[in-house]
């Protein structure tokens, strides 16, 4: 199975795993699923962490080397296609980021590893 983390999920790795059901901590350890995160996360984490929102204990490059190390994380970037994809999603809200996660979701044919109920609106699949 494939398996896109929301960004929330990727930080709770980080700096809080009691956080993540034991279903998807199950998912993440299993080797025969595909585990990505977009690089619309890491933008994400770096805005919030210069807005003060998430602070980390050492530079967020190094917990991103260290993280990709521990679970064969692959990252993915935003391609046209993911971008185009955003036509065909209903506007349920107008987070980009969650929006452009949905669209890559969608057009990756992956699960959405998230807590956020939000994402029940869209045509994707979640787990948590």
């Amino acid at each position: 199975m494939k398996v896109l983390l929301d960004t929330h999920v990727f930080i709770w790795m980080l700096n809080d795993a009691d956080r993540i059901s034991q279903n998807a901590l199950g998912l993440l350890k299993d080797s025969e699923n595909e585990v990505i995160l977009s690089v619309a996360s890491l933008w994400e984490i770096l805005i919030k962490e210069s807005l003060g929102k998430i602070k980390f204990h050492e530079p967020v490059e190094v917990i991103f080397e260290k993280a990709i190390s521990t679970i064969e994380l692959r990252i993915i970037p935003i391609e046209a296609a993911h971008v185009f994809e955003l036509r065909k999603l209903p506007l349920h809200h107008k987070d980009p980021f969650d929006r452009i996660l949905t669209a890559q979701a969608a057009y990756e044919n992956a699960y959405i590893m998230t807590s956020d109920r939000l994402f029940d609106n869209y045509p994707v699949k979640t787990i948590w």
